[in-house]
C-alpha cells in the first residue's frame, strides 16, 4: 500500500512527539552537567598553576625569577594555564612584574 506525502509528514511528527522531545532535554542536561565539570577542572588546574608559580618564586633567590624560567618548571598539564595564572596573581596583588630588556621578571610581593 502506497502512502502520500501528508501521511509520511504525519508519521514523522508522531515519531518526533513520542521520542525526540525526550531526547533533547536529556541531551541538554547532560551537556550542561559535563561543561560544569570541565570548568571545575579548569579552575582546579588554574589554582594549581598559581600555587606552583608562588612556590617557585618563594624557593627562588630573593623571590624573583624570569617568566620563562617559571614557565619551564610547570608540569605539562598546567602550561596552558600559565598566562592566566600570572594574570590572576598580578590582579590579586600577589606578584608584580618588571621588564628587563625583552624579558619579564616576576617578583613575589
Amino acid at each position: 500500500m502506497k502512502h502520500g506525502a501528508a501521511w509520511w509528514i504525519l508519521i514523522g511528527w508522531w515519531w518526533y512527539l513520542c521520542f525526540a522531545w525526550w531526547v533533547y532535554p536529556i541531551k541538554w542536561f547532560l551537556s550542561r552537567k559535563s561543561s560544569n565539570s570541565v570548568s571545575e577542572n579548569q579552575g582546579r588546574l588554574l589554582h594549581e598553576a598559581e600555587g606552583h608559580i608562588i612556590n617557585f618564586l618563594r624557593n627562588s633567590s630573593g623571590g624573583t625569577a624570569l617568566q620563562v624560567d617559571v614557565k619551564r618548571t610547570l608540569p605539562g598539564d598546567l602550561t596552558p594555564y600559565f598566562d592566566q595564572a600570572v594574570h590572576e596573581l598580578y590582579q590579586n596583588g600577589k606578584i608584580k612584574t618588571s621588564k628587563e630588556g625583552g624579558r619579564i621578571r616576576l617578583e613575589l610581593v
